[in-house]
């Protein structure tokens, strides 16, 4: 088993690669800039010494690292390789352990067959994280970290690869625990290493007014908010019911204080209530504001569905909360986003260009596939398993995308994360995330192949406009947060060889 002559690695890949032998390394580098590659180059120095065990968040990636490692080497046998996930069967997946060199797994179907038993990690010779960001709290990548850490093979090897760790120092420091992973290395976008094989992104935020109605909308909803954000004033659970300094932590933190009061004695289980009330309120406007009247009125549905619960039964009854429902009803309320994204697709999108818009809601992607399809463009919707599409599904939507059947793909969040789809130019973002780290990953699906487009659509004076500064802000947070980590890592080794020379 060898590369293809004629794969050949660029100067950061080699150097990353070098690290990687001597240490166990978190590899943050930019999406599309060959992270897999590494990993590969990593696995043929390994496999001489036992398995090579390659994690993935998801059964779609499974299958596309697969695909890359056999694209990319030479005289293995096809039985060398295989995906190991939950939809083969448990005594299949004996047998592809049993007889494979290179296994593709999704992490929670590894860490079930090790605590069952199924499987030990003792033969394994390397592990490779892949999203290793995913690597905090009790993920599956913890687990079977500690376990294989645990196991009695003396010598142990560990890779993580990621486009983005996270904006918080402690954060990347617990990854870096849990995965044990010794040292982190980045590369950026701007590095004069990779420059040259990075496809520029022109980045723009579209900043939306809201519309006259959308305003008579917010106005009733803010007013059903103030209702019930009095109630919690009276009894000292908010210090004030101005809606600018109320959010879904302040709620939850008026949550906390409540049930400690409770604790204590105190009858308040009429404000936990309200509370609750509140929190969907709160949701009810920022729903209609960043998606959209039908999001509203489905969130509507769901609460007059469950409304035997206090709560929801306050918000269904309250008048401000109907007069708002009877707005939506009673007009053709025109979405300002959506007149924004057609507007930006007919003014950018030619005859052999593709588009990717992300959105965090299932409701909006069916929402904005009929509308694209009413102004006559081909959209697709691509989901995640959770949400109704099965992997068969997904498989055949993203087929029909590379076959150019149809030029724009709606997704959830289940598009960010490491699925490779070639040739995007233009990617919109229907609202933006308060992530960094997904922030990064949606880009990453854009610009591969050419100069890529993207559109942030922000709805002016609406939490969109909070979450797009938010982004920018953990960004630069993970940037300093990466920097001053490696920064400490060198100054370490620095250290130890001046003592042990």
């Amino acid at each position: 088993m060898k590369l293809h002559s004629n794969v050949k690695f660029r100067l950061y890949q080699e150097m990353l690669l070098d690290k990687a032998v001597k240490t166990d390394l978190l590899c943050v580098l930019p999406t599309g800039t060959g992270k897999t590659l590494i990993g590969l180059g990593l696995s043929l120095l390994k496999i001489k010494d036992g398995k090579i065990l390659f994690l993935t968040p998801t059964k779609p990636l499974c299958e596309q690292h697969k695909n890359t490692f056999e694209e990319f080497l030479t005289n293995y046998k096809e039985e060398d390789l295989c995906v190991y996930n939950g939809s083969i069967t448990p005594k299949k997946r004996i047998e592809l352990w049993e007889k494979s060199k290179i296994i593709f797994a999704t992490g929670e179907t590894i860490e079930n067959d090790l605590i069952i038993g199924r499987i030990d990690l003792n033969d394994v010779s390397l592990i490779i994280f892949d999203e290793a960001h995913r690597g905090v709290g009790d993920y599956a990548y913890t687990f079977i970290a500690k376990t294989y850490l645990k196991c009695k093979r003396k010598e142990k090897k560990f890779l993580g690869l990621t486009a983005s760790p996270g904006s918080d120092i402690e954060k990347i420091k617990e990854i870096m625990r849990n995965l044990n992973l010794k040292e982190i290395e980045i590369i950026e976008e701007t590095d004069e290493m990779i420059r040259t094989h990075v496809k520029k992104k022109k980045i723009k935020p579209v900043f939306i007014s809201l519309s006259e109605e959308h305003k008579k909308i917010k106005k009733f909803l803010e007013n059903s908010l103030k209702n019930q954000l009095l109630l919690l004033k009276n009894c000292s659970l908010i210090e004030s019911i101005d809606q600018r300094k109320i959010n879904k932590r302040t709620l939850l933190l008026a949550q906390k204080k409540a049930l400690e009061l409770i604790k204590e004695g105190e009858n308040l289980y009429s404000e936990l209530s309200t509370i609750s009330a509140c929190i969907k309120i709160l949701h009810s406007k920022n729903v209609f504001l960043t998606q959209g009247a039908e999001s509203l009125l489905e969130y509507y549905k769901n609460l007059l569905k469950n409304k035997k619960t206090k709560a929801n039964k306050t918000i269904v009854e309250d008048i401000d909360y109907k007069n708002a429902i009877s707005l939506v009803n009673n007009k053709k309320i025109k979405n300002p986003k959506i007149e924004a994204l057609i507007k930006i697709l007919k003014g950018n999108l030619r005859k052999t260009s593709k588009a990717i818009i992300f959105t965090n809601y299932r409701k909006t992607t069916e929402v904005l596939k009929k509308e694209l399809i009413k102004n006559k463009f081909g959209a697709e919707i691509f989901i995640g398993q959770r949400n109704g599409m099965s992997q068969k599904e997904q498989k055949k939507v993203l087929e029909k995308f590379k076959k150019n059947e149809f030029q724009i793909l709606v997704c959830t969040s289940i598009g960010e994360e490491g699925i490779h789809i070639p040739s995007i130019d233009i990617g919109i973002f229907y609202e933006p995330i308060p992530s960094a780290l997904r922030n990064i990953q949606r880009r990453g699906r854009v610009g591969r192949t050419n100069i890529g487009k993207i559109f942030v659509l922000i709805m002016k004076n609406t939490i969109d406009e909070a979450y797009y500064w938010v982004s920018k802000y953990k960004e630069r947070n993970m940037r300093r947060a990466i920097n001053e980590l490696k920064e400490k890592n060198d100054n370490k080794q620095k250290l130890l060889k001046e003592f042990f020379n």
